[in-house]
């Protein structure tokens, strides 16, 4: 079918259906043929309609609402926040730290004010260069608060600034932040995670390790805190404790992919690339079904780097194959199939 004419058929049997205004902004939701609907939030810019956001995509909600509340548009700033928060919900399970940020920062329908704002906006922004310049702000708020104030209270304050802190390579203020949700969340794999990040940033490898240590001797089978122990590990080239460590999450009833990509990954900087290593290479791919890119960007050199078994004289012979068609050859579909197939040959 030409383009044009698919065109013509997707186009015309699409519905859309908006709700605001220019000065708020408008909620758009489109209905295309034969599959789910997405939303996107726009705005009116001068003569043009452009789209700020799409559902899944809030990369940009927190510039654009500082954006909006820097205009004078706090309206804006305030639906725009509105139709992102519908999206994020808070965290739940055995972690009370986990969990997206907004949700900690901001109600749909109730919040408003600009300090509000700019922290909701924070929240969005906290895995990104620009929260540099909002820390400040939010970390005097943080050493002014009281009880009085409620939400949001000083753990969500420590956990954004620690998040923050951590991004943009300010080790005493990230640990500042993280210890002191460590101290009241002992237990939380976030407040962990978080401590560990400012350890890093330190280099305080006996601090990280005595850390995770403590929690592995109450809980030595917990996957996550066994993955924060490989990760540390990892970080101070300790490849071999980090693959021992990561044994002991694949023995485990919870491990998945990625845990085998990464014990097949530490083989390779162990230098040490044998069987186990490309058997959890192999298991990586079989549970992402072959469509990881990490997990069969790690397979390729794990098989290439295996020992190789000594060639019959009668395969020596064999016809070469030049060597543009040999790097073509990774690019054909089936790719992973054949090595693990080959694997083990």
């Amino acid at each position: 079918m030409h383009t044009a004419s698919l065109a013509d058929i997707v186009l015309g049997a699409m519905k859309l259906s908006s709700k605001g205004d220019d000065v708020t902004g408008y909620r758009v939701t489109c209905q295309p043929l034969g599959a789910p609907s997405r939303q996107f939030f726009v705005t009116k810019e001068g003569t043009d309609y452009k789209i700020v956001a799409s559902q899944g995509d809030f990369s940009e909600v927190g510039n654009a609402a500082i954006y909006f509340l820097r205009q004078g548009n706090e309206a804006e700033a305030r639906n725009l926040l509105d139709w992102t928060r519908d999206f994020l919900h808070k965290g739940g399970g055995d972690d009370p730290l986990s969990g997206p940020f907004l949700p900690r920062f901001w109600t749909s329908g109730e919040s408003k004010g600009a300090q509000t704002i700019e922290l909701a906006s924070a929240s969005l922004l906290v895995n990104r260069p620009n929260i540099a310049e909002l820390l400040p702000a939010i970390a005097a708020r943080r050493d002014k608060w009281t009880a009085a104030e409620g939400k949001p209270d000083l753990t969500d304050l420590n956990l954004l600034l620690a998040e923050g802190y951590f991004r943009v390579g300010d080790a005493p203020n990230a640990r500042k932040a993280s210890e002191a949700l460590l101290k009241d969340w002992p237990d939380s794999y976030t407040a962990v995670r978080l401590a560990g990040n400012a350890y890093r940033l330190d280099q305080d490898w006996p601090a990280w390790n005595g850390m995770l240590e403590s929690r592995l001797i109450k809980h030595p089978s917990d996957r996550e805190f066994l993955l924060l122990k490989a990760q540390a590990s990892q970080a101070q080239g300790d490849f071999a404790g980090a693959r021992t460590t990561l044994r002991a999450v694949l023995d485990g009833n919870e491990a998945t992919s990625n845990d085998y990509n990464n014990y097949s990954w530490s083989a390779l900087f162990e230098k040490k690339v044998d069987s186990d290593a490309i058997q959890a290479g192999q298991q990586a791919n079989l549970l992402s079904k072959n469509a990881s890119f990490a997990d069969l960007h790690t397979h390729w050199p794990v098989f290439m780097r295996r020992k190789p078994k000594p060639l019959r004289p009668s395969r020596c012979f064999c016809r070469p194959w030049p060597l543009a068609a040999s790097l073509n050859q990774i690019h054909r579909p089936g790719l992973a199939s054949a090595l693990s197939t080959n694997s083990t040959a």
